[in-house]
């Protein structure tokens, strides 16, 4: 599925591209970003990350892979809260 959205977006890229305007951004899901659909879940969750779902699979945009890296090696980075008895 996330093949064929990619395929046509690049065909209304390339017709963008003809009339000048600004091109579409490219569409990945979690196998092509290298992070755990566990790990996805969470920053979907807590509004970190901005997705898009088409027919139950989830695509997020490449523009924002580098951000979403940034994030999640900042939040892997924190101490585990303690919660008091």
């Amino acid at each position: 599925m996330a093949t064929k959205f990619n395929r046509f977006s690049d065909r209304v890229n390339k017709l963008l591209a003809k009339q000048g305007s600004k091109s579409l951004n490219r569409w990945m899901d979690n196998q092509e970003l290298n992070i755990s659909p566990r790990t996805l879940q969470t920053l979907r969750d807590n509004g970190i990350i901005a997705y898009y779902q088409l027919d139950g699979k989830i695509l997020y945009k490449e523009s924002a892979d580098a951000a979403m890296e940034t994030k999640v090696e900042a939040i892997s980075r924190q101490p585990p809260s303690i919660c008091p008895l």
